[in-house]
């Protein structure tokens, strides 16, 4: 086991967002730029999972992933009440859609209005902001 040193840390963390989305190494550029262009707090909170927020599209489909993250929003948001932003991010061609019974990729944009109805209805005293990432092709 390494033992490492102190880390600074913020003593009374007051976040004010909360931000979902998938693990997807392909847009990790794209979330280092969100901070700034969604005007975000230093102590927001990041939820990475595989799928982001899909689960809650499929609470029948897959009960327990959706059980789980409702229940992962609603401790975080209980827990930091200062939270009054939701955004969740969706991605294309998230691979994530393999594993949901019935669905294939290319489902992920028709499903965000879902997500964010679903999430409204579980914080509804949170702003929910739903966004879809596309994938801009970079010049090599």
């Amino acid at each position: 086991m390494r033992i490492f040193s102190v880390f600074p840390a913020i003593q009374s963390p007051e976040p004010k967002e909360i931000v979902i989305h998938c693990i997807d190494p392909r847009f990790h550029l794209a979330f280092d730029g969100l901070r700034d262009a969604l005007e975000l707090g230093d102590d927001c909170i990041w939820m990475k999972l595989g799928g982001g927020p899909t689960p809650l599209a499929y609470p029948e489909e897959m009960p327990s992933r959706a059980k789980a993250l409702a229940k992962q929003i609603l401790f975080t948001t209980e827990k930091f009440s200062s939270i009054d932003r939701a955004i969740l991010i969706a991605h294309q061609e998230c691979a994530y859609y393999s594993t949901v019974p019935g669905c294939c990729p290319g489902d992920e944009k028709r499903d965000l209005p879902k997500i964010g109805y679903i999430a409204q209805q579980l914080i509804p005293h949170v702003r929910v902001e739903c966004y879809f990432a596309s994938f801009l092709a970079l010049k090599q």
